[in-house]
């Protein structure tokens, strides 16, 4: 068993790729066998339990007007369809349901294209939480969906997480369903087609929610945060079923916290950190820290945060530029942006930051207590339920991080920035690397996906090492490694590799004469590589 600590799409090309090196039978996607077969199997039970609850007369099952699925790969609806074939084909329905296929809007390939009428679907990097749904390349799904669709009156849309997440939890308090988060992304799609008047009030309609609520406890993308949401512990006796109801009020309150999101953006990596520790010590927020306003943009942008914490000064683009930037965006225009900063305003400064910022607070001089019981107000929370201990842990400390080194009157020592270059086809996974890197504020990072253009950027820019991939789609990692050994220039570059490919013994030795290190992603310790990095250029 290998474990991948990525997307649906990662795992199947290192399927693929190995079933490939071993000369392995790979059964993927729509053409997958067993999957299909065993997924019609559901079409069998719908109609059967259908004619139970609605006779048809004639010993015939019932085919529902409408089903509805969320959809990542495409083979569950897939193998649905085919079951409901064979039954119409046998005699035992008299008419093909109509599908409803419901996507993610941060990874939605399938709804796109049947938005705009595509024949096939682009792929896309998935920016979803609900990591079960990540798969950016349908392939032939998407165009076998499309005609079971358009044959029968069927639809394609995609919604956003927070709608899912609001069905999951709504299922949960008002029909007592408890439903993982893949299962609520096709209720929130069901009451969409409903409000739309898509599907009539009249019609049966049946809704996959196969799923369990083991996955909810890990329902957000980033492999580093696992929610612990707790249903209250077993119990015996009559006041069972008011203690489990007390428990699930309770964890979804919880949970109302752990899919609450804000962005921290900070030049200094010690005062975005201290911000996400007294942030996180006081409720269970997911808080993701950036150190370049450029990266903070594109983040922002990516995950359409609760709330957004920053800084004025920073290199690249001021703080100033930072919210008018998001100003102008209509997607988050909307959000509320906190400022904390040391930055010695002007009139004419706080004029301007009055149109965009929700408050203004200036380090050292307020207590964290007050920044914390803001922030929760802002996102609707309460801060009556801290635990003593923490408010007691913060009281009294006041945020102070010097910002001498990036004001105006302090100029900042001249510091040696190295170049990187991370080689990788994957560009969320060279995206991933880059940001780490330069969250160090040590490195500038480059990202090619391809072997060419990562050849051409390391001999434009003769950077300090290189992190590479060995799966590339026009070369090999081995070629490239070879051609930079043979090049007076490159040759003595150090290069780290970071893949999802399998090597057998003796080509790991062979490997390893040409490289430094090597990292493999399922099992990637990003503080490990971070210190790699660091130690091998730390006296270059």
């Amino acid at each position: 068993v290998v474990k991948i600590a990525g997307t649906y799409d990662q795992a199947k090309k290192v399927a693929m790729d190995f079933a490939a090196r071993r000369n392995l039978y790979y059964d993927a996607g729509s053409e997958s066998i067993p999957g299909r077969e065993g997924f019609k199997t559901i079409a069998f039970e719908i109609a059967e339990q259908l004619a139970r609850l609605l006779p048809q007369g004639e010993g015939r099952w019932r085919a529902p007007d409408w089903y509805v699925q969320a959809v990542s790969g495409g083979i569950g609806p897939l193998g649905v369809w085919k079951g409901f074939q064979e039954l119409k084909q046998m005699g035992l329905i008299d008419k093909m349901p109509k599908l409803a296929i419901i996507q993610s809007e941060g990874c939605a390939p399938m709804a796109s294209a049947w938005r705009f009428k595509a024949e096939q679907a682009e792929p896309v990097i998935p920016h979803t939480r609900i990591s079960v749904l990540a798969t950016g390349s349908p392939g032939r799904s998407y165009s076998l969906l499309r005609t079971a669709c358009l044959e029968n009156g069927g639809t394609m849309i995609a919604v956003s997480d927070g709608e899912a997440f609001r069905a999951m939890r709504r299922l949960a308090r008002e029909e007592g369903y408890s439903m993982e988060p893949a299962a609520s992304v096709a209720f929130a799609g069901f009451e969409r087609l409903l409000t739309d008047q898509v599907i009539g009030a009249e019609e049966t309609v049946v809704v996959n929610c196969s799923g369990h609520t083991f996955p909810a406890e890990k329902h957000i993308l980033e492999d580093q945060y696992v929610l612990d949401l707790q249903f209250g512990a077993e119990t015996v006796g009559a006041s069972n079923h008011t203690q489990l109801e007390d428990g699930l009020g309770a964890a979804f309150e919880r949970l109302d916290e752990q899919v609450t999101t804000v962005v921290v953006i900070d030049d200094n990596p010690q005062d975005s950190r201290l911000i996400r520790r007294l942030l996180q010590a006081h409720k269970n927020y997911r808080v993701f820290e950036v150190n370049s306003p450029l990266d903070g943009l594109d983040l922002v942008r990516q995950r359409k945060p609760d709330l957004v914490v920053m800084d004025l000064t920073m290199p690249d683009m001021d703080g100033f530029s930072l919210l008018e930037a998001f100003k102008a965006d209509a997607e988050i225009a909307n959000i509320p942006v906190v400022v904390v900063s040391a930055k010695t305003l002007t009139v004419a400064d706080r004029t301007r930051l009055e149109k965009h910022a929700e408050s203004l607070w200036q380090k050292g001089s307020f207590n964290t207590r007050e920044l914390v019981e803001h922030v929760v107000q802002t996102l609707g929370g309460d801060l009556s339920q801290t635990p003593p201990e923490l408010t007691q842990a913060s009281a009294g400390q006041v945020v102070a991080a010097s910002k001498s080194t990036i004001t105006p009157d302090a100029p900042p020592p001249p510091v040696k920035v190295r170049d990187i270059v991370v080689i990788d086809d994957e560009p969320r996974d060279a995206r991933l690397i880059r940001r780490l890197l330069e969250a160090t504020g040590r490195y500038r990072v480059v990202e090619a996906y391809d072997g060419e253009s990562g050849w051409n950027t390391i001999k434009r820019d003769k950077p300090s090492l290189i992190v590479l991939d060995m799966v590339l789609p026009d070369t090999t990692g081995e070629a490239l490694l070879e051609r930079l050994k043979s090049d007076d220039e490159t040759r003595n570059i150090p290069v780290v590799v970071l893949t999802a490919k399998e090597f057998r013994a003796e080509e790991r030795e062979q490997l390893l004469g040409k490289i430094i290190s090597l990292f493999e992603k399922a099992n990637l310790d990003r503080r490990a590589l971070v210190d790699y990095v660091n130690e091998t250029l730390s006296d270059e």
